[in-house]
């Protein structure tokens, strides 16, 4: 369906993604049938700034929308050069932001329907114009250059198969001058965000590129490589297994174009594109190894800056008489022998690495060793992976503390203020939940720091490992770092039923899941079928208790997953939920008012962070505001949590944002809540595993309820399913460490 419509009114702009709601009144028909009423356009429109009297061509569908009626879907919007005084002002106003309408008003009088066609081929007649000046004019006809280039890039770009955020991503992080050599080799912008490689073979399919051609297969091996190592968090892998990968998982999986002889890659294709990615830099070797380039230098080279700070004969030394003694005294508690061993462990060694099972006071000894710093006039900084870790953190500091990415001083576009170049100076740092650091923000953090810095690396390190690749803190544990391991369990914890649950579990000890009521570990031995009514039912409870409460399921999809019990509990826990609630799209699930939500990224802009959790307080799409209680919110300088209302816009919600009644595992890892409920079920098949289950158990302050199978709980206790990734930093830490650092070069 195709229309013509003049624009009449802007309801909503959101310029970050070209994306409009506007009033349009038709010229002409729709389809051959007058249309007698003002329409309401969904569009996206790339690079103009929308105002009244703009003429666009339509093509799309109308649909009804349950609050706003009904409302055209544009798939294409195209903006006509209508040569009327009214449409070529608002042509020039849109096209150029620093004219107004008075200005293009005097040019369209000047020019008359002329005006755009001599703008966009004979620019240089603006000096005959006395009203303007030299700068006005060299801006009007490049601001209008500029435009024309990046629309007819636009529509060359989506006519081989990019999408809009696609388009806007190669338009905005591609040089401009070299659009044109995406049609010879579209594989060049498959580094681009939000492009990739599957973008572009489809760009290749349309533009009739070979499916055999050696540019295609290169970008195809490292496409395959990368998803392998990103899928299962290794380092490295060797050329059988990629070829396997490829072979078994690749095309089948992605739904990649076949060779010419079939859907594998043959022996010849795939040694002649290693060879030719070795040769190019891609790709290097250690040993067997296959590391792309990057994650080889992101661990021998922090491996090298490690091994510097731990070898460093520049350290400051420290006084630590009495220490243990007054800070014993003045928390009223005595610590464990191990505790004291880390403290005596650090008095002599540059680097130290902690470990501990939860319930043996790793965050205790974090406590003694601020105060030995502060006896020793130590510039210290406390750092955790994430912003709720660093916030838990700070709290029970009652001290500082940031997220890694923050000290460092994270800029918008991606760079960091503290690198190799500009050192992040500090007699000592505490890295706290090592375990979810990844191996590309250790080697930032650790290339950034002085060599005099001390380090002191505390974690659990039989939490799931980390999101990104890599298995850092695990490694330095295997390392010649020194290392003290945790093991005795404080008296206040020695009655708790889940921590002993939990190291029954990493023990592969037998676990009774006889109901106990007064326990603070519940197994509820339920059917499959009747999981969600006993989540319903509990949680109900517990919210009319006024409970503070986490479901946490092992998988995001599925009938017991995190979005099925999402959408299941909103009912029961959302009491302004009915079908007239204000709502917004969310990243693919609608969030009202009343819901319960999770922030997912950062925000030091909000002084919010990954994991913290909050209610939908109200939403205004008319004036692009989503407002959310954020709970527990950290006021730094008074040093508490209070709730804290903040205002969203609809597009920073949406990236931000995510409905919370259940949660992953992952999700849930640096946070605890006094009760936790686990679903477990057999569906959940290949993430039934000791470490993660392991995990959520270790979410819990109070109470943990288990609800579901049995045997899917003891399979999952049992499975040593092999979470140890890949990677050689323990190798090149120890390399490094035996070897006279003044005469290392690191190639990198």
């Amino acid at each position: 369906m195709e229309f013509v419509g003049k624009v009449i009114g802007v309801v909503y702009t959101q310029k970050s993604s070209w994306f409009n709601i506007i009033k349009v009144r038709s010229i002409g028909s729709v389809d051959n049938e007058p249309i007698n009423e003002d329409i309401s356009v969904k569009c996206t429109i790339p690079n103009f700034n929308i105002v009244n009297g703009l003429v666009i061509r339509f093509s799309g569908e109308f649909k009804d929308h349950p609050t706003f009626g009904k409302q055209f879907i544009a798939d294409s919007a195209t903006v006509i050069n209508d040569k009327t005084k009214v449409g070529s002002v608002a042509y020039i106003i849109s096209v150029v932001p620093n004219v107004g309408s008075v200005t293009a008003t005097k040019l369209y009088d000047f020019f008359g329907d002329s005006l755009v066609d001599i703008l966009e081929n004979n620019p240089e007649r603006l000096n005959e114009v006395n009203f303007l000046t030299d700068d006005q004019k060299t801006s009007i006809i490049s601001e209008f250059s500029h435009a024309n280039t990046f629309r007819t890039n636009s529509i060359s770009l989506a006519n081989i198969g990019f999408n809009k955020s696609q388009i806007k991503s190669i338009l905005t992080n591609f040089p401009m001058s070299r659009i044109d050599e995406i049609k010879s080799n579209p594989y060049i912008v498959s580094d681009v965000p939000g492009v990739g490689f599957l973008a572009c073979d489809y760009a290749a399919s349309i533009l009739d590129i070979n499916p055999d051609d050696p540019i295609r297969i290169k970008h195809l091996v490292l496409f395959a490589l990368y998803n392998f190592l990103n899928s299962e968090g290794h380092m490295f892998t060797n050329s059988s297994e990629l070829k396997n990968y490829m072979n078994s998982s690749t095309f089948s999986r992605k739904g990649i174009r076949s060779f010419s002889y079939g859907d594998y890659i043959s022996d010849t294709h795939f040694y002649n594109t290693i060879s030719t990615l070795l040769n190019e830099d891609y790709i290097c070797y250690h040993n067997n190894d296959i590391y792309p380039k990057k994650f080889y230098i992101q661990e021998s080279d922090a491996a090298y800056n490690l091994a510097k700070c731990y070898r460093s004969l520049f350290k400051k030394r420290l006084d630590i008489s009495n220490i243990i003694e007054d800070f014993e005294n003045g928390k009223n508690i005595k610590l464990s022998p191990l505790q004291k061993k880390a403290i005596e462990l650090f008095n002599d060694e540059s680097v130290i690495a902690i470990s501990g099972y939860p319930g043996t006071g790793k965050t205790l000894l974090i406590g003694a060793f601020v105060q030995l710093f502060e006896k020793n006039n130590f510039t210290y900084k406390l750092l955790s992976p994430t912003g709720i870790a660093a916030k838990l953190l700070s709290s029970v500091t009652n001290r500082p503390a940031s997220t890694i990415h923050r000290a460092l001083g994270y800029n918008k576009d991606g760079s960091f203020t503290f690198n190799r170049f500009n050192k992040l100076y500090a007699d000592a740092i505490i890295i706290d939940e090592m375990s979810m650091v990844d191996s590309s923000t250790f080697h930032l953090l650790i290339s950034s720091l002085d060599s005099k810095c001390r380090i002191i690396l505390v974690g659990d390190e039989n939490q799931l490992p980390s999101v990104g690749n890599g298995s850092v803190f695990k490694q330095i544990l295997s390392s010649n770092i020194p290392n003290v391991k945790l093991t005795d369990i404080y008296r206040q914890d020695k009655g708790n039923d889940v921590i002993k649950v939990a190291r029954d579990i990493l023990d592969s000890n037998p676990v009774d899941l006889e109901f106990n009521p007064n326990s603070n570990f519940l197994f509820i031995n339920t059917d499959k079928d009747s999981i969600m009514d006993e989540l319903k039912n509990l949680s109900s409870t517990l919210f009319q208790k006024q409970k503070n409460f986490q479901i946490i399921a092992p998988v995001y999809d599925g009938d017991v997953g995190v979005k099925s019990i999402n959408n299941n509990l909103r009912p029961i826990l959302n009491p302004l939920y009915n079908d007239n609630t204000r709502k917004y799209k969310g990243n693919g699930e609608d969030i009202y008012e009343g819901d319960r939500v999770m922030v997912i990224k950062n925000s030091y802009d909000h002084n919010i962070y990954n994991g913290d959790v909050g209610k939908v307080i109200s939403i205004d799409t008319k004036s692009d505001c989503i407002s959310v209680k954020v709970f527990n919110w950290f006021d730094e300088k008074n040093n508490q949590f209070i709730n804290k209302i903040i205002d969203f816009k609809l597009e920073e919600a949406r990236l931000m944002l995510r409905l919370a009644y259940a949660v992953t595992v992952h999700r849930s890892q640096g946070q605890s809540y006094d009760f936790v409920i686990l679903p477990m079920t057999n569906d959940y098949s290949h993430m039934l595993y000791k470490n993660l289950v392991y995990t959520a158990l270790t979410r819990v302050r109070k109470k943990v309820f288990i609800i579901g199978d049995p045997n899917a709980f003891h399979f999952s206790i049992m499975n040593d399913r092999d979470t140890n990734r890949k990677s050689n930093l323990a190798f090149f830490v120890n390399d490094f460490i035996n070897k006279e650092l003044a005469n290392v070069i690191l190639d990198a």
